[in-house]
């Protein structure tokens, strides 16, 4: 039997003991009790989540946390003190802890455990951002008893799942309920987002917007710097503290909140929010801009509506429509990978069977320029099925975003909403007047951080002048980018480049290039060639430059004459004439280096 109908009014421990194994749940109903069944079983449980905020929603006397920051000696005392049925909730990161804790404590995890993969579409959504998402996949068929499960999946394509004997398991609500929202697409989302707050005078505002750069801008273009708390991850807290905006933390706190109050994605699923009242909703999307701020009906949408568990007043949608958002459909996104992947394996094939010198190392690195390497496991060899997933996911998403009718057709699909549709015309779009501008400088990011490092290590000596929430430690954990640059360049050199981002990246990736391996070995390779190449014109000059800086993947330098001169005591001379044009090239004589 692989469906359950559920009581209206009930929640699954009414009814089921445990959690079926080896499935892929589609629960349909957020906050069903499908985590608060198995956290209560009687059985032990490894649960992955995928955000922080979840897991420390969910952490008790009885469910240990694991997340960043959890070292496997904690989970060992754990192992070694706790009496009854072991409860570990953990990010998909985590779960390498607990196995590594398990083997020092000869706990078999595999046959005496049962894991539970939650909110599992996370690992398609997220896995092009957050690569090691998916490292939980490494154990997860090792388990005697797994599966997957969400309100929303969206089934993988992995054939393991389907070699394993995994079958999809649906829990029905025995009572259908619609969702009522509104949808108001616009060409201007600072008018729109204006409006919207205007005619609704809840005094509570939930809004989920998937971009701290658009969250401060919403909150700028209102004025609303104080009645607004925005929750998300702690160095976007931190930049939009240096916007002017205080009110910004990472943990949630509903005695925290304000009139508007913001979530990033990071909230949009599994999280519970439990209120004493019913707040409105508010889902904001910019994809002509930001493109991660689009939602999926199917899967964001449904998942934020479940956040505030008591329920809510009303849910609205505004979004902007970009018709030049291009996209593909499963077959066309399939087809490709499909060609991509064919010309990937030929490349290996005669790299690996070549014995030609010098033929390995061209089709090595034509190897590693092929767009399918972002498709292949971290093993070298499996594909990562979770990538092609998500490309296909992408591209429907795209596609949803083109045009008005599509988008409608995504919440139809659903059959989830009631949908009361609004188009807006304004005779100012966005992109003639955008209100909405940058919220958050990235240059005043890099200027605050880069000198309150300075502050601090140039201060007296026994002198701290970091807040104590601003701490040396917690600035290099955040904003360590930022800090790399600090240390390669120092502070006089970002100071000259006006703490540009774009230039100082450029800067610190030349230096880096310029101090690694790869560098060296290509210096080593040009003494060679010079050694036998006494005498060349400007062109092939280039011409052996460009061939050895693409070779040692050097991007910073330029393959000119006066690059050269840098390694290489060398001089201009005549060759001849031609007519009565002199003919000059340049003798290159012993390096520098």
């Amino acid at each position: 039997m692989n469906e359950f109908i559920l009581p209206d009014g009930d929640y699954l421990d009414d009814h089921l003991d445990f959690i079926p194994e080896n499935k892929v749940i589609y629960k349909t109903l957020t906050g069903c009790g499908a985590t608060h069944l198995e956290l209560n079983s009687n059985r032990n449980s490894i649960l992955i989540e995928p955000y922080i905020p979840v897991i420390k929603g969910k952490a008790s006397s009885k469910v240990f946390p694991v997340h960043g920051g959890v070292h496997a000696t904690k989970v060992v005392e754990h192992f070694q003190k706790y009496k009854g049925n072991f409860k570990f909730v953990s990010t998909p990161e985590g779960h390498k802890t607990i196995k590594e804790a398990a083997a020092t404590c000869g706990v078999d995890l595999y046959k005496d455990f049962f894991l539970l993969v939650d909110e599992c579409e996370k690992l398609i959504q997220d896995v092009n951002f957050r690569p090691k998402i998916i490292s939980v996949m490494e154990d997860f068929f090792k388990y005697d008893n797994r599966s997957f499960i969400s309100a929303t999946p969206i089934q993988p394509s992995d054939p393991r799942f389907t070699d394993y004997g995994f079958r999809n398991y649906y829990i029905v609500p025995e009572l259908k309920r619609d969702i009522k929202l509104h949808l108001r697409i616009t060409n201007n989302l600072g008018t729109s987002i204006i409006d919207h707050f205007k005619h609704n005078r809840n005094n509570r505002h939930i809004i989920f917007l998937n971009s701290t750069e658009r969250i401060a801008s919403v909150i700028k273009l209102m004025k609303i710097e104080n009645e607004a708390q925005v929750f998300c991850a702690v160095d976007s807290a931190e930049k939009l503290n240096i916007a002017g905006i205080a009110n910004a933390q990472e943990d949630f706190d509903a005695e925290r909140m304000m009139k508007y109050n913001f979530f990033t994605s990071r909230f949009f699923t599994a999280f519970d929010m439990i209120l004493k009242y019913k707040p409105s909703v508010l889902i904001v999307s910019d994809v002509k801009k930001i493109s991660h701020s689009a939602v999926d009906p199917s899967t964001d949408v449904i998942q934020i509506i479940g956040r505030a568990r008591n329920g809510v007043t009303d849910i609205t949608h505004i979004t902007n429509i970009d018709p030049g958002l291009k996209s593909k459909n499963e077959t066309e996104v399939r087809e490709y990978l499909n060609g991509v992947q064919f010309a990937y394996q030929t490349f290996k094939n005669f790299r690996d069977t070549t014995n030609m010198m010098g033929a390995f190392d061209v089709l090595n690195d034509a190897l590693k320029l092929s767009a399918f390497t972002d498709y292949i496991s971290e093993d070298g060899e499996s594909i990562n099925h979770f990538m092609i997933d998500r490309e296909v996911h992408i591209n429907r998403i795209r596609g949803y975003y083109n045009s008005s009718e599509n988008l409608l057709n995504a919440y139809r699909f659903t059959k989830r909403f009631l949908c009361c549709v609004r188009i807006e015309e304004y005779n100012l779009e966005d992109k003639t007047i955008d209100k909405l501008q940058q919220g958050i400088s990235e240059k005043e990011v890099m200027q605050v951080i880069c000198e309150a490092l300075e502050e601090h290590f140039q201060a007296v000596k026994g002198v701290y002048f970091l807040s104590p929430d601003y701490t040396l430690y917690h600035i290099i954990q955040t904003h360590n980018r930022i800090y790399k640059y600090y240390n390669a360049l120092g502070i006089a050199r970002i100071r000259e480049l006006g703490y540009r981002p774009d230039l100082i990246q450029r800067e610190y990736e030349g230096l880096a290039e310029t101090s690694g391996i790869k560098y060296f070995q290509m210096l080593a390779s040009l003494k060679h060639i010079f050694r036998r190449v006494k005498r060349a014109n400007a062109a092939k000059i280039h011409k052996i430059l460009k061939f050895y800086f693409n070779k040692y993947n050097i991007t910073s330098l330029r393959p000119t004459v006066q690059q050269l001169q840098k390694w290489f005591n060398m001089y201009r001379t005549t060759a001849g004439y031609d007519g009565n044009v002199e003919i000059k090239i340049w003798v290159i004589e012993s390096p520098k280096f």
